[in-house]
């Protein structure tokens, strides 16, 4: 049967994966079985439109291609997919879905160039899921980070009467803040994530990470400068600066690894880099 949305959630008629008629004729679907039928759209999109570092993307290409048409034709499915799913299937699907709409948005509204815009871009209604509406900070903060405030927030994601709230997670991974691709050239590289073996590749982006410019340890000063995802989200990494080093130091290999540990012994002063806003679009 069709399902409506517009008459009783005036938000859902501005979300991206909803006809015209604000109707959708599908039947309803298990998160793994249209989790997996979407992650195999998404990689062939990754296949054709990402770079091979995974770092920028080629959003007009994207636009004209078939296969886009056939990634909304899923999209719209998402209205009715039944969530009851095991925590890991649960977390590989938000995490997807979350780089998805992001890339979604990018071609619909173009890329956020001003504070404004960007505000706009992650509190807007971006896809409806399971009868509800969610914008990125909706998917991040209330389900993906357990309904935990946004940045600069003291309050929850989804208050207490919101019925989006039995969809959130109950456990928090920080790892998961470096599979979650916003746009931006100081963002993670994009990948596929699947539940079989989401820890593995978890811990592989987060390691992928730091091994970048995520953190950068100046021994002879003293400094550590770490990414200021760590600084917005410090309370899921531990209660201080060097609680967000420690964390990091178990992620890192070889040389590196040492050195992260000898200046922690030293107590080092922790500084925040700038974040770098500039899209991740292919020139």
């Amino acid at each position: 049967g069709l399902y409506r949305f517009t008459e009783d959630d005036p938000k859902a008629s501005k979300a991206l994966n909803i006809a015209v008629d604000g109707s959708v004729a599908c039947m309803p679907q298990g998160a793994g079985e249209l989790g997996r039928q979407m992650r195999v759209m998404i990689l062939k999109l990754y296949d054709e439109f990402l770079s091979a570092d995974g770092r920028s993307v080629d959003y007009g290409g994207i636009e004209k291609s078939h296969l886009f048409s056939e990634y909304l034709e899923l999209a719209q499915r998402l209205t009715r997919v039944d969530l009851r799913v095991p925590h890991r299937e649960k977390l590989s699907f938000y995490i997807n879905i979350y780089n998805a709409l992001v890339i979604h948005k990018t071609i619909i509204e173009g890329e956020p160039s001003s504070d404004w815009q960007r505000f706009k871009f992650f509190t807007k209604p971006g896809y409806i899921i399971a009868g509800h509406a969610y914008s990125l900070n909706d998917l991040e903060n209330g389900l993906i980070r357990t309904n935990k405030p946004p940045p600069l927030s003291s309050s929850p994601q989804f208050k207490m009467k919101d019925p989006r709230r039995v969809f959130a997670l109950k456990q928090l991974d920080p790892r998961v803040h470096f599979a979650l691709v916003c746009g931006a050239q100081s963002c993670p590289a994009i990948k596929i994530y699947s539940s079989d073996n989401l820890s593995e590749a978890l811990t592989e982006a987060t390691q992928a990470f730091f091994e970048g410019d995520g953190i950068v340890l100046d021994e002879e000063k003293g400094e550590v400068s770490v990414t200021r995802i760590c600084k917005w989200y410090k309370s899921d990494f531990g209660n201080d600066d060097l609680d967000v080093v420690s964390w990091i130091s178990s992620f890192l290999v070889g040389e590196k690894s040492e050195k992260c540990k000898r200046m922690l012994n030293g107590k080092p002063k922790v500084k925040y880099q700038e974040y770098i806003w500039t899209h991740n679009r292919m020139a």
